[in-house]
């Protein structure tokens, strides 16, 4: 009796599990949390590097609005809105790789990139 208990004990444990290992392996970054990595690591670099103050509070009103249409949920739009915090915060505290002339040259090119139509 014991041994068929706990056969079917294993069995139920195992069917249980089932759903919730198969979407561990689910993608979970949206394309709303990839463009808010890109784009806090972009105005971290930009407040850094000391760019233009407008064009730097252009690019953050615009990097939201983009999080905000790309969001598939209200979720997805709060956890790319913090990706974006965090990614400013930490970029924010070191030089973008190639040095600030280099980065504030192509800050612009690098904005007309991410937000073309």
């Amino acid at each position: 009796m014991k041994k068929t208990f706990l056969i079917y004990f294993t069995l139920a444990a195992l069917m249980l599990a089932v759903p919730a290992g198969g979407q561990i392996l689910k993608e979970t970054e949206t394309e709303a949390i990839k463009t808010a990595a890109l784009a806090g690591e972009l105005a971290g670099g930009g407040f850094y590097c000391k760019v233009d103050e407008d064009a730097l509070n252009d690019f953050i009103t615009l990097a939201y609005a983009r999080i905000a249409i790309e969001a598939v949920d209200k979720v997805d739009r709060v956890v790319a809105q913090l990706e974006f915090s965090n990614n400013y915060s930490a970029w924010s505290a070191r030089a973008p790789k190639g040095g600030c002339t280099m980065f504030s040259a192509g800050f612009e090119k690098k904005f007309e990139e991410i937000y073309k139509p």
